[in-house]
């Protein structure tokens, strides 16, 4: 399990004890589990689920492009959070994906 960290937000794999959360329904939950690169939000202030972010495969299988899928709750959207989980992960993504050797944006 990788889990990475902002100074709010803790971005951790998605986990069967997930299933419920307020963020997706149950058959999305069951697909993030087994996605690669798809992390929960979690607010680390109250360990609260407020959204997903994950760094997929390109639909074109070129293997050196990646798309990103965000999704929050509206109560926590323009506050800067998902710029600060975007950061985060285009930081990491080389280490998240092991084949990037750019990431343009």
């Amino acid at each position: 399990m990788r889990t990475l960290e902002t100074s709010r937000l803790i971005l951790c794999d998605w986990t069967a004890d997930d299933i419920g959360c307020e963020v997706f329904d149950i058959s999305t939950i069951q697909y993030l589990l087994s996605a690669k690169n798809n992390y929960a939000v979690v607010l680390k202030e109250n360990g609260t689920i407020i959204g997903t972010i994950g760094l997929n495969e390109d639909a074109d299988n070129d293997p050196n492009t990646r798309n990103v899928g965000i999704r929050l709750l509206e109560p926590y959207r323009n506050k800067g959070l998902m710029s600060e989980a975007l950061e985060c992960v285009i930081q990491n993504a080389g280490e998240i994906t092991d084949v990037l050797s750019y990431l343009w944006c």
